[in-house]
């Protein structure tokens, strides 16, 4: 009797509260006095219970609907994500999604937007100059394929990455790391004006087989094309790759790194680079003038890009990278190739983003350039690297012990008198399944066994 009491008279108090609210007006919520203490008004209790339905739903909106960031990668994330159907047929965003809705809210009123048309509005019959095939041997599956974006006049940036992370892509090993994975790489350019650089890249070609060159003019507004013609690439060339990866040649990047997350994470649907939820679309106007990133409203009329990766670099799967492809002939061309490709068009397909930690992604490391951060996995990208940046951060990697790591290979080198203690170093439980070691590593270790070894080691070290 008293459990029934004290719970009538909870009922009551709610309803007294809510009784003077919009929704008790609305449901005619009786007054407490009209209450019996053993038969509860049924419609008060109704209404109580229909009240805390609504602020569930209001608290998963609010949880859940326009979300403003891309979820990082750990190690030990692994996501999935629905896949988009292939052109025409496309996912409709203003259809049951209230709840799970993937951009600014702008974009929720306008699914129009993102349909394709049912004409062909950009046309993709380009044809390629060069083409060079053997970049992906005929039968081969690569992991991924990297396409830098380069320029006619740019041969030592080129050559800078040939000669270092991008030297994985002629079967070259990454020094003291394993790849877990096979990479393949190729330069996209367009038809030069100046008809001798076209000359040295055709003769460039010749030695590197790794130039591919469309004949549409090179310039910054046909940036989305050289990307395109790269997915045309490798839908020709190439089409067994899981990956795609677009890069500029100012960029350095960790490989090994790379493929580890490619291999242990799921990808579908799923770009991977620097995230940016909502951007605003600029427009040319007469205060301003010309901008190069000035779109104008017959190729997108809305006032915020879809959520989109920005940068100099971004990967996706192949498969996600053809129904791109494909669905771009049936949109209007835009010169702002990431927030196109990795923003309206892959929001055809719902597509959905990982974003690259900060702390892991540099954006200017010419300001104050750490030669170790590729050594020490602080780092998986930079961008604003020039060749003479790239090949410092190479030799590091080349030579660790430069950054207070030690490899198998280069203790073997330096201590051959001691090669037998130093391999039965490596045999010890603790350092079992260890590939690179500190200086301390060694100097604890190796000092149970002898003295001379220690005072052998190369002095100036960080420890």
């Amino acid at each position: 009797m008293t459990n029934v009491r004290v719970y009538t008279e909870s009922v009551q108090q709610m309803c007294s509260e809510l009784r003077n609210t919009a929704i008790g007006r609305a449901f005619k919520i009786p007054a407490p006095s009209s209450y019996k203490l053993k038969r509860l008004t049924y419609g008060c209790f109704v209404s109580v219970l229909f009240v805390y339905i609504l602020c569930v739903i209001g608290y998963i909106i609010t949880t859940t609907t326009f979300s403003t960031s891309a979820p990082s990668i750990t190690p030990s994330t692994v996501m999935s994500f629905r896949c988009g159907n292939d052109v025409p047929v496309t996912h409709d965003a203003t259809k049951n999604q209230l709840l799970t809705f993937y951009g600014h809210k702008e974009l929720l009123n306008h699914p129009d937007v993102f349909r394709p048309s049912e004409r062909l509005l950009t046309r993709l019959d380009f044809n390629f100059s060069i083409n060079s095939p053997d970049a992906c041997h005929l039968g081969s599956k690569p992991t991924i394929v990297i396409m830098v974006l380069t320029q006619h006049e740019h041969l030592l940036e080129r050559t800078a990455i040939r000669e270092t992370w991008g030297s994985v892509a002629k079967n070259k090993p990454w020094p003291g790391r394993r790849l877990h994975g096979e990479v393949r790489m190729i330069f996209l350019l367009g038809k030069s004006t100046n008809s001798t650089l076209n000359s040295q890249v055709r003769d460039e070609a010749k030695i590197t087989k790794d130039i591919v060159q469309a004949d549409f003019q090179e310039s910054y507004y046909n940036l989305t094309f050289k990307v395109l013609m790269g997915f045309k690439w490798v839908k020709t060339f190439c089409p067994e790759t899981q990956f795609v990866m677009k890069i500029d040649e100012d960029t350095f990047i960790d490989v090994p790194r790379i493929l580890n997350l490619l291999v242990s994470l799921e990808w579908s649907n799923t770009i991977y680079g620097p995230f940016a939820f909502a951007e605003r679309v600029v427009r040319a106007n007469k205060q301003s003038g010309a901008h190069k990133a000035a779109v104008h409203m017959s190729a997108y009329p809305l006032d915020w890009y879809p959520p989109h990766v920005k940068g100099n670099m971004y990967i996706m799967p192949s498969d996600l990278a053809m129904k791109i492809l494909n669905a771009s002939q049936y949109f209007p061309y835009m010169n702002i190739e990431d927030a196109y490709i990795t923003g309206i068009l892959a929001k055809v397909f719902d597509a959905r983003h990982v974003s690259i930690p900060e702390e892991f992604y540099d954006k200017s490391p010419t300001k104050d350039p750490n030669l170790c951060d590729f050594v020490l996995e602080r780092k998986i990208v930079t961008q604003g690297t020039y060749p003479a940046l790239a090949y410092s951060f190479w030799s590091r990697i080349q030579n660790t012990q430069l950054c207070g790591i030690i490899s198998v290979e280069n203790i073997l080198k330096d201590f051959s008198h001691q090669k037998e203690i130093v391999q039965n170093m490596f045999l010890k439980r603790q350092f079992r399944n260890k590939e690179t070691f500190t200086v301390k590593d060694v100097l604890t270790v190796v000092q149970e066994n002898t003295t001379p070894l220690i005072e052998g080691l190369p002095t100036g070290r960080s420890v």
